[in-house]
């Protein structure tokens, strides 16, 4: 997008979205609202850090994907739970958890960070699953620390190299005047258009989602911290380093994901020695919130036989 486009779609934006000026909402007003009983937090690099935990048996660490947060995982981890000890938290930058206080945000860095928080809550050993961005940073940390991943969970993973370009928000908020209207300007509209494009079938997005997504969007840093993650994108130098990986692995895509096409599956399969795909028809970018009941099964099947891989 060239800078006249750019500023074209800034004006739109401070046009029609009147009143999606959000100076940002607090912890204090949030907390009540997006935790429950299973909810923690705990003091770590400088932050908060939001966690659930729940569930007893093998861990499964679950790691979301750009502006999402744990809550994505809520209905896995409904299904899991009974047989599992389920982990979820709210990255660096994202839900309740906030911006980091030195902009570690590159996979690498947000690996390390994953490493930190499951030594802070002495899990020697678990089975790490990614979405998206999360699906990075679960690979990137399956390298650093493989000795600590019984299995790894890829859905709709990033980490390949795209031949598309970024997606419209994405780019916008990486872009030099857009970016800092989106700091202050975030209509619940754009957020409802955007989680529509995510899903193989916008009918199942609902109001409750949307005004998930948009509340922890305006948490006070997060639009900030995605600004810079946007600015400083993380590189594909490791993607190499992909066929090191030994651990028993599942690549899980939606068929229909428009955000990361369904090829880069197939990739993953070629590059992660004795990987197993699993492919989703009608679904999206998220297949664990579109069709939870389907890849949470195929997920405790695979636990169960992960020995044979």
């Amino acid at each position: 997008m060239n800078r006249i486009n750019l500023i074209i779609l800034a004006s739109l934006l401070v046009f029609i979205s009147g009143c999606g000026f959000h100076s940002g909402k607090t912890l204090d007003e949030l907390t009540p609202k997006y935790t429950d009983n299973t909810s923690h937090f705990i003091e770590l690099g400088g932050m908060n850090i939001h966690y659930r935990d729940e569930g007893q048996g093998p861990v499964i660490l679950l790691i979301h994907g750009s502006n999402a947060s744990l809550h994505t995982w809520e209905k896995w981890t409904d299904i899991l739970a009974p047989n599992y000890r389920v982990i979820s938290l709210d990255l660096p930058g994202h839900g309740l958890t906030g911006p980091h206080p030195k902009n570690e945000y590159a996979w690498p860095e947000a690996a390390r960070f994953i490493d930190d928080f499951v030594t802070a809550l002495e899990i020697p050993k678990f089975t790490i699953a990614g979405n998206s961005m999360g699906g990075a940073i679960a690979w990137h940390y399956a390298l650093q620390q493989p000795t600590k991943v019984s299995s790894l969970v890829l859905i709709d993973s990033r980490g390949i190299q795209p031949e598309e370009p970024t997606p419209l928000i994405l780019r916008a908020y990486g872009a030099p005047i857009l970016s800092s209207l989106l700091t202050v300007f975030t209509p619940k509209w754009a957020v409802a258009e955007n989680l529509s494009g995510v899903y193989g079938d916008p009918t199942k997005v609902s109001e409750e989602m949307i005004s998930l997504y948009h509340d922890l969007t305006l948490r006070e840093g997060n639009r900030d911290a995605t600004v810079y993650r946007m600015k400083h994108p993380s590189t594909y130098e490791l993607t190499p380093k992909l066929s090191e990986l030994t651990m028993p692995t599942l690549i899980m895509w939606g068929e229909k994901d428009t955000w990361i096409h369904p090829k880069y599956a197939l990739q993953f399969k070629r590059r992660i020695p004795h990987a197993q795909l699993i492919t989703y028809s009608g679904v999206g970018h998220t297949p664990m919130e579109e069709s939870p009941q389907k890849t949470a099964k195929d997920l405790m099947t695979f636990l169960e036989k992960k020995s044979s891989f």
